[in-house]
């Protein structure tokens, strides 16, 4: 049995096997060197990949949650139009929101660690219950790209 590959993740694919075929590239190259739609692929499946597997705070703590990320995981969620794409993008603000007042886990003090997995702990839930959702409207977008 043949399993059919998303477009999402063709897109994901091209993109990595570049940056496989030139691994002198840093991050920065290899963002220069992918189309725009691309970009956008990568960007929203390592969302989906990273919080899927370790949440929120694993996807900030491997370094997703950048500005130039956040740029275009917005960007395609107001793209989107959608109900869920709007509780999702209310749910990255929310984590930008909670890494620009805590920092990074590392830096954190004890009490400061407990407020940040406060805050941030329960957005993971809100995500998996949106997601499946998320990812047939992304593959929809990609599909018309």
């Amino acid at each position: 049995m043949t399993q059919t590959i998303s477009r999402h993740q063709e897109l994901m694919d091209a993109a990595y096997d570049r940056w496989e075929k030139n691994p002198a590239w840093s991050k920065k190259d290899f963002w220069a060197n992918i189309g725009p739609v691309e970009l956008e692929a990568v960007c929203m499946g390592n969302l989906n990949y990273q919080v899927e597997n370790g949440g929120f705070r694993q996807w900030v703590g491997n370094g997703y949650c950048t500005p130039e990320t956040l740029f275009i995981i917005r960007r395609v969620l107001v793209r989107l139009g959608s109900p869920t794409a709007q509780q999702v993008l209310d749910l990255i603000d929310e984590v930008a929101r909670i890494v620009e007042t805590y920092g990074s886990e590392d830096e954190m003090d004890e009490y400061d660690f407990e407020q940040y997995v406060e805050e941030m702990d329960p957005l993971d839930g809100r995500f998996y219950q949106l997601n499946k959702q998320l990812m047939e409207e992304l593959e929809a977008y990609f599909r018309k790209q």
